[in-house]
């Protein structure tokens, strides 16, 4: 025997209930255990009995009471609702045979409602049905309480967000100074100096003394302009940055 968890309403819908109910059952058993195991009333203002059916809540299919859940293709987490129906009884007393639902009076003995409402004595339809133990219905329980709903976890995450959104742009104002900084310093630093030329007595002197003057003289230049660029680009770096972050963190 399987279960099947299910929402189970009466017909105004105040008392939803799930419960977990076996899925082998007819519907017809399991219906009035339900009814006694929930409290709804048996018994019309007008004193008449009162019958309940199964309806699907979504698809408004009834469920036959000879149908097991299993049968009828009921599911986890379908809602069904008790329909009551204020009936003045199934057979006839007299001659033991089906009335339905608006008759008047029995088709076959003729015999008025009143007088002809009650149950078949006949064998026949004194079918013993097996029983239930309602106490075997489990009753399932949410978890709501025990976890978090999807509404805070997202508050939750956006704070987080807006918290780093807010971090990153500040950090990227700091960075960009920082660059600036640097850029500057590195302006203000001495690669070196330019050697003088000089002449001596003797031209091979002069010429070795003027060449190697010469090469420092290409080195120092070439340091000049690689350490101004490395300065124009961390100051460049550093102006970008700063800007860009700054409108970010307006937007916040």
């Amino acid at each position: 025997m399987a279960k099947v968890n299910v929402v189970v309403v009466d017909a105004t819908g105040n008392k939803e209930q799930k419960f977990g109910l076996p899925d082998d059952i007819k519907c017809g058993i399991i219906m009035v255990k339900l009814v006694e195991k929930i409290k709804l009333p048996s018994v019309g203002p007008d004193g008449n009995p009162i019958s309940y059916k199964f309806i699907h809540k979504v698809t408004g299919r009834q469920l036959l009471e000879s149908q097991t859940l299993a049968e009828a293709g009921i599911k986890d987490g379908d809602v069904l609702r008790l329909q009551p129906e204020i009936t003045a009884g199934a057979f006839c007393t007299n001659c033991a045979v089906e009335i339905k639902e608006g008759d008047t009076s029995c088709p076959n003995c003729g015999a008025e409602v009143n007088e002809a409402q009650g149950s078949c004595p006949n064998d026949e339809n004194n079918v013993e049905q097996p029983t239930v133990d309602v106490s075997k219905f489990t009753k399932v329980k949410r978890q709501t309480a025990n976890y978090a709903t999807v509404e805070q976890k997202a508050e939750e995450l956006s704070n987080k967000l807006s918290k780093g959104s807010t971090f990153f742009p500040i950090g990227g104002i700091i960075s960009g100074i920082l660059s600036v900084i640097f850029g500057i310093i590195m302006f203000g630093k001495d690669v070196g100096y330019y050697e003088a030329s000089y002449s001596y007595g003797g031209d091979a002197y002069t010429g070795i003394q003027n060449a190697a003057a010469q090469t420092a003289n290409n080195v120092k230049a070439l340091s000049e302009i690689t350490k101004n660029g490395f300065a124009f680009f961390l100051i460049a770096v550093g102006l970008i940055a700063i800007f860009y972050f700054a409108s970010k963190l307006n937007k916040k």
